[in-house]
């Protein structure tokens, strides 16, 4: 008579080298198509701004429109992850400033070097433009340590005297927004305009006797400045 196999018996181990093979390969393909997914977004909307339809960007990657919500369910989580290095490059500047114990060249070195990126990066420029608003108004949380570090930065400017009295933060960030107009679709022409407008607005804000000069073409860019002006 043959035996009956309990139900409470332990299966014998299985060879499951391929199965575990398999899951590798659906883990590598599926981050494979995430990077194309992200390189092809962040050149188009380097180039044409945030709203570029999701159905080019997964034409440009070579995926389909369902793989793209796959790996990012909303547009929101697309471009978030192809701004995440700015973002940082952003903070990173942030807390060098603060670092700074000139407080006015450090609110210069930030206000600069936002302003440039913005300048050639309609995507990032769109995402200032869009999101700052509701910034100057407070109403997100995720902006409240830009808003207090701004606030530090430009009161330690106030108490060195460098800045012209009653400038506050909101309106650093009001250079920003009056720095999106001059973004178009040339990028150098735009750097170059952006520059020559930020410094006539530093010096709208410097105290009396701080000198602003105008930029000139021979100044160093900065490392994601130069990788978008290719």
């Amino acid at each position: 008579m043959s035996a009956v196999r309990s139900h409470n018996a332990v299966p014998e181990p299985r060879d499951d080298s391929s199965g575990g093979n398999a899951q590798r390969a659906l883990r590598a393909d599926a981050e494979h198509n995430r990077e194309r997914i992200l390189n092809a977004a962040r050149e188009l909307v380097r180039r044409d701004g945030i709203d570029v339809p999701l159905a080019t960007i997964a034409r440009r990657a070579g995926v389909g429109v369902a793989t793209l919500y796959r790996r990012f369910p909303t547009r929101n989580d697309l471009i978030a992850a192809v701004y995440a290095e700015q973002r940082q490059r952003c903070i990173d500047v942030l807390h060098a400033s603060m670092r700074d114990p000139d407080a006015w060249r450090g609110l210069c070195s930030l206000i600069s070097t936002v302003c440039s990126i913005q300048a050639v990066d309609q995507g990032f420029n769109g995402i200032l433009a869009t999101q700052l608003p509701d910034a100057i108004d407070a109403k997100h949380d995720d902006y409240l340590f830009a808003l207090d570090s701004l606030d530090q930065l430009v009161s330690a400017a106030h108490a060195q005297r460098r800045l012209r009295l009653g400038v506050t933060g909101t309106d650093v960030l009001l250079i920003v927004l009056a720095n999106s107009a001059v973004v178009g679709g040339d990028r150098r022409r735009s750097l170059a305009a952006s520059r020559r407008l930020v410094a006539h607005l530093l010096a709208g804000i410097g105290a009396p006797e701080t000198l602003v000069s105008l930029p000139t073409e021979d100044i160093v860019l900065d490392d994601l400045v130069r990788e978008r002006l290719g």
